[in-house]
């Protein structure tokens, strides 16, 4: 395909757990991945529905967080009915952070406010997020004149015609119109980039792709322009995100092995679905380590587990044991020197307070906590945790852009019970 100097195309891998873009332009003699804000050449493919539509990074940490409304692993049950076996399993495993629900036999979900969106509906907006932020990263490594003349869009190459049909929607809903659309199979991409930058030609060659949903194998042959896939197979359930799962499991067994108690004891499911994410949180870190070393230790704060006194998370039980606090460690010699408030705070009396504080938390067996002084808890977001740098003093009621609306104390309050950088008191 011939490219004008102002011109490029962009192919976007819709994936499971993540989504990525490539470029090329008439200068480029290969693909250039985008990188994004984070430094990351991916975003994950989570979309969270509130008075605004996030997506990626701000959207996954909204789910971890326990926001209403986060979506991910749409890529799973799009096109198919609701009948259909892994539509079920993910329904009954909570693989896609929302309840599912059943209209003309096909799948949708359920959001807070009552409102039902597809997969298809939650495809075009990863689509069209790895559009923008492919937009912006061409005017900012290339010029502000380049325009977009083609999108390529891959699938699985054992998606049926239902699938492909749903992910074509999908892309056509993000406002791509038709005639600079391409769609091609996953097994097809990845043999047309490695035959072309490795000139081979007639040859059969076989294609594994280890995603964060699937694992698909695809025999291709190769002959001039023409990529044939003549067999394939693969497991919808032995991705990334699986491999976490089983790994969860693991550290799940491990920790009652050691401790006697579930790591997760409670019977509000609600609590449970935020606490299963968390832990897949937490066996995904571990996964990545275990890429670089033969073992490490699993870092449960996020579950705000310290000893084997304190027992199990959430139990249901009101166990006092597992009660801890966290207070920021203010500047009250800097504060007294203000004028305006140095009359104010020497009537609070923080350090008899404190000292109070630390007495009867040793009394009762409370773990203290103290956050550095540096610590935003006021400024950021309970909820994506992005930091409002422009929040000012007046302003008692925290508002993000994400759609989080909160009393300013309240949410910093949140912050310090979840804070995971603390010194015991």
């Amino acid at each position: 395909m011939f490219l004008h100097n102002d011109e490029y195309v962009v192919g976007v891998d819709l994936g499971t757990t993540n989504t990525c873009a490539a470029i090329m332009t008439s200068t480029t003699h290969l693909p250039q991945v985008v990188s994004y804000p984070n430094n990351l050449h991916v975003f994950k493919s989570c979309v969270r529905y509130g008075t605004q539509i996030d997506v990626g990074e701000a959207a996954y940490n909204c789910l971890i967080n326990n926001c209403p409304d986060v979506v991910k692993n749409s890529k799973r049950i799009i096109g198919r009915y609701y009948d259909d076996e892994i539509v079920q399993r993910c329904k009954a495993e909570h693989q896609c952070g929302v309840d599912i629900e059943k209209i003309d036999n096909k799948p949708v979900f359920s959001m807070s406010n009552s409102v039902t969106v597809s997969p298809s509906d939650v495809s075009a907006e990863i689509v069209k997020r790895a559009i923008e932020m492919t937009d912006e990263y061409m005017k900012k490594h290339f010029n502000d004149n380049m325009k977009c003349v083609k999108v390529a869009v891959a699938f699985p190459a054992h998606f049926n015609n239902n699938q492909r049909t749903a992910t074509l929607l999908a892309v056509e809903k993000a406002g791509i119109p038709k005639e600079k659309l391409t769609m091609l199979n996953e097994p097809s991409a990845a043999a047309f980039y490695y035959c072309k930058s490795n000139s081979i030609d007639n040859q059969t060659i076989l294609i594994y792709d280890l995603g964060g949903g699937t694992f698909d194998l695809s025999i291709i042959k190769v002959k001039g322009n023409d990529y044939r896939v003549i067999k394939y197979a693969g497991d919808p359930f032995l991705g990334g995100a699986d491999f976490d799962s089983l790994l969860a499991k693991v550290i799940m067994r491990k920790y009652e092995e050691s401790y006697g108690v579930p790591l997760i004891n409670t019977n509000d499911q609600s609590l449970r679905r935020l606490y299963c994410v968390r832990l897949n949180e937490i066996a995904e870190q571990t996964k990545m380590l275990l890429s670089c070393w033969n073992n490490t230790d699993v870092d449960l704060s996020l579950f705000q587990v310290q000893s084997k006194a304190r027992g199990s998370l959430d139990s249901d039980s009101e166990d006092e044991d597992c009660i801890n606090i966290t207070i920021e460690d203010l500047n009250v010699k800097g504060m007294m020197k203000n004028r305006h408030l140095s009359k104010a705070v020497a009537s609070q009396k923080f350090y008899e307070f404190r000292i109070k504080l630390q007495a009867k938390c040793n009394e009762n067996g409370i773990e203290l906590r103290v956050a550095d002084r540096w610590y935003p808890s006021s400024k950021t977001c309970h909820c994506c945790k992005n930091i409002r740098k422009d929040l000012k003093l007046s302003d008692r009621i925290f508002k993000c852009a994400c759609g989080y609306i909160e009393d300013r104390d309240f949410n910093a309050a949140l912050n310090l019970r979840d804070a995971m950088t603390y010194e015991v008191a």
